[in-house]
Formats: structure tokens, sequence, C-alpha cells
């Protein structure tokens, strides 16, 4: 009796955790296309920024389900920067170790704050994105350059202005790329 009670109590504990891991399985969303050729700057980079913190904040609990930086970021670089970002990939170094959307290699809870372009002219542009991450406040600015496909990203700034300020395109070039 004691068996027939424990085989029943195994089988309803095992039922109910598939049932609860399928309700909690919810799908990742994906990081957003690039914005049309006409869309402004910040257009650009507000629907990088926001659909990849979506991305992250979904997959959170769900270990190396999310996106990375790289690959949710390249379709928005120019055609230079990707070039760069693919050589350092092939060349098997350590590279960039952190993520350069996020400010940082941790996080939680990724909000967009604002996004607001700073500086523009024809071919180029400034985007300040002030955001909020394990309840800190930080920013980046992402440098825009105007190509035939639309405003892409040359260059992203973390924490601008700030000590810890760090740059893709100068992390490219410490390493020689």
């Amino acid at each position: 009796m004691k068996l027939l009670t424990r085989l029943a109590l195994a089988a309803a504990l095992t039922a109910g955790a598939a049932s609860a891991a399928d309700k909690a399985a919810a799908p990742i969303p994906a990081v957003a296309a690039v914005p049309a050729a006409d869309a402004a700057p910040d257009v650009v980079v507000k629907a990088l920024y926001e659909s990849y913190f979506a991305a992250l904040n979904a997959a959170y609990n769900e270990p190396n389900q999310g996106p990375d930086w790289m690959s949710a970021s390249k379709p928005y670089m120019t055609p230079e920067l990707a070039a760069r970002m693919d050589k350092m990939e092939a060349s098997g170094e350590a590279g960039i170790d952190v993520d350069m959307l996020v400010a940082g290699q941790d996080y939680q809870d990724l909000k967009v704050d604002s996004v607001t372009v700073t500086a523009s002219d024809a071919t180029t542009a400034t985007v300040r994105v002030a955001f909020t991450s394990m309840g800190t406040a930080t920013n980046s600015d992402v440098k825009m350059s105007k190509t035939a496909a639309g405003w892409r990203i040359a260059d992203i700034v973390t924490n601008a202005g700030t000590p810890e300020e760090y740059s893709v395109t100068k992390g490219l070039t410490d390493l020689g790329l």
C-alpha cells in the first residue's frame, strides 16, 4: 500500500512539474528588424534597444536562450564596423567581453528610459540611450552614420561622459582590428 501511494504521489508531482514548466516556457521575442532606410537615427536605435532588452528580460531565467549583443546589433552596424566585428570573431581572441548594449556583463530588469538625438548632420548623428539595469541608471552614446541602407551604428560608447567610458571602436583598435 505504501508503494502505491508513493508511486501515485510521484506521478502527480511529475505531471504538475511538467505542466508548470510548459506554462513558464514563453517564447523569447526576436530582436526587431532594422527599420526602413528613411527612418530617423533615434528610431533605428530605439528599435534595437527596446527589442533587445525585451528579449534579454524574457530570457533572463532561461540560460543561453536570449540573443547576444553582437548578433543582435550586427544588422544595425555600418558595413565597416560589421567587418571589424567579424574579423574579431574569426581571430579566436577574447575580443570585447562586455555586452555593449547593456554597458556591462550583468543585467536585470532592463528598461529604456529615453532615446534622444544629441548631435546630427547630414551624414552622422549621436543618439543618447538612457536606460536602467539592476536599478541603476546609465547611458550609452550610439554614433550613427548615414549609409545607402539608412542610419547604421558606427560606434557604441558605453557609460558616455564618465571615467568608465568604453567604445566598441576603441576596443577593436586595441585588439589591432
